[in-house]
């Protein structure tokens, strides 16, 4: 009888020490979340989760932030990208170019929403996109938390980055190669690493952006020492930037190559045979008057050929490799001619341009001379002709032998008022011309 009683004794010891064990484990694993929430939303057709977490740092300065991720509605996550934030990202996740990520390859993406204002008093070792600073570990303690709570295999971490959050992408995969499968980022050219045997990485900088040699020449010597790290030259994000900012971080092209790079090898193989990475590094960035540039993307077949004839007072604002890669990007055989004011002279670089027999749209800025001196039934293959803010206002404004192909836009069209989006404004009008001409060149049905 007493054994028995011991016996039982010491079942309901254990059963209440295990009890306390899995107590203590579940306040010990929240102890840090403050509030969890999710919510069904529809990216790209898709049901997904957006969710949050507010949850206690540990970080004297910032004790506490919202960590934000969205997940699949059906189906099981089959990895976890970390978005690591450009800096002053108050909504890190409404970034479209992210959306894929969730929508398409079934993964839980998440970011840390940093508080950019206290971000600014920091000194550098405590900065978020620092090794030094506790939010490494921090990140590494959420990808661990969400694995758990949405039954991911704990595998290593993907990462997404651009701006300041690829310096934050290249020193996660150097310092915790062990926690990171493979980095992507655009708009930072540090790369470091104390070995090549580092997670697999892609280093892009935007044309124009501070640091593409270096980078370049780094990537290079990495590849050669066995690393497995890819570089390349991204166009600037058109859509996105104003003056200061615009050759800083990359457009949609950048974010399919760092989407196909972090969820399909063979789809980034075949994109990356196609994408213009070195070959933009050979062009040499050229304001003068007179010059004449002409691209297409490596492997690509244009279907029509655009000639950009660029005021040389707007290379200030609107580089002409700029309009070469915004032109070339969207499917034509790029001509960018930077204009001298001597209309014979101009006039004989857009023949020039016009020997190749594809479909072509000419578009020029104000000084219009240089289009009366051509005999356009020369150029048959000419369907659309723009002339972009007139030097003459449209009642006065001549049209090259009364030729119905040339068009104008009203005065003023491509110059933004003080404080707006000059690379939004200008692009966007810009990408409107050569959609209206491509269709002035669909065969009639």
């Amino acid at each position: 009888m007493r054994r028995s009683v011991k016996i039982a004794a010491a079942v309901a010891g254990f059963v209440l020490l295990a009890a306390a064990a899995v107590f203590g484990f579940i306040l010990f694993r929240d102890r840090g979340v403050i509030e969890h929430n999710e919510y069904m939303i529809a990216l790209g057709g898709r049901p997904v989760y957006w969710g949050y977490y507010r949850v206690k740092t540990g970080v004297a300065d910032e004790p506490e932030v919202r960590v934000e991720y969205i997940r699949p509605a059906e189906g099981d996550p089959v990895d976890i990208v970390f978005y690591a934030p450009l800096k002053n990202a108050e909504n890190s996740l409404s970034r479209p170019q992210l959306y894929p990520l969730t929508a398409d390859h079934n993964m839980l993406l998440f970011t840390v929403a940093f508080d950019y204002g206290v971000e600014q008093r920091r000194p550098p070792e405590h900065s978020y996109d620092d090794h030094r600073s506790q939010w490494f570990g921090f990140v590494l303690k959420m990808r661990d938390r969400l694995a758990r709570d949405f039954g991911i295999p704990k595998e290593n971490m993907l990462i997404i980055a651009d701006s300041a959050g690829g310096k934050m992408a290249q020193e996660l995969s150097r310092y915790y190669p062990e926690k990171v499968a493979a980095a992507a980022w655009c708009g930072s050219s540090q790369f470091v690493y104390d070995s090549p045997a580092h997670p697999p990485v892609l280093a892009m900088q935007a044309w124009g952006d501070r640091g593409i040699s270096e980078l370049s020449a780094a990537v290079a010597a990495d590849r050669k020492a066995g690393g497995d790290s890819y570089f390349a030259v991204a166009a600037p994000d058109w859509t996105a930037k104003d003056t200061k900012t615009f050759h800083h971080g990359g457009g949609s092209p950048a974010f399919a190559l760092m989407r196909d790079f972090l969820s399909d090898r063979k789809a980034f193989d075949r994109t990356w045979a196609a994408y213009p990475h070195e070959a933009i590094n050979g062009f040499i960035e050229r304001n003068a008057p007179g010059e004449l540039l002409r691209f297409r993307l490596p492997g690509a077949e244009p279907e029509y050929a655009a000639v950009l004839l660029l005021p040389w007072e707007w290379c200030e604002r609107a580089w002409p490799v700029d309009n070469l890669l915004f032109l070339a990007e969207r499917g034509a055989a790029a001509s960018v001619y930077v204009m001298t004011g001597n209309p014979v002279k101009d006039a004989e670089a857009v023949k020039s341009c016009l020997a190749d027999k594809l479909p072509t749209v000419v578009v020029c800025g104000p000084d219009f001379r240089a289009l009366d001196m051509i005999d356009w039934s020369n150029y048959p293959q000419v369907s659309a002709i723009y002339v972009l803010n007139p030097v003459e206002l449209t009642e006065k404004y001549r049209v090259c032998g009364n030729d119905p192909k040339i068009k104008t836009l009203p005065n003023g069209i491509y110059r933004p008022e003080p404080g707006d989006d000059f690379g939004k404004y200008y692009f966007d009008v810009l990408g409107y011309l050569l959609s209206s001409s491509r269709e002035l060149m669909a065969p009639k049905r």
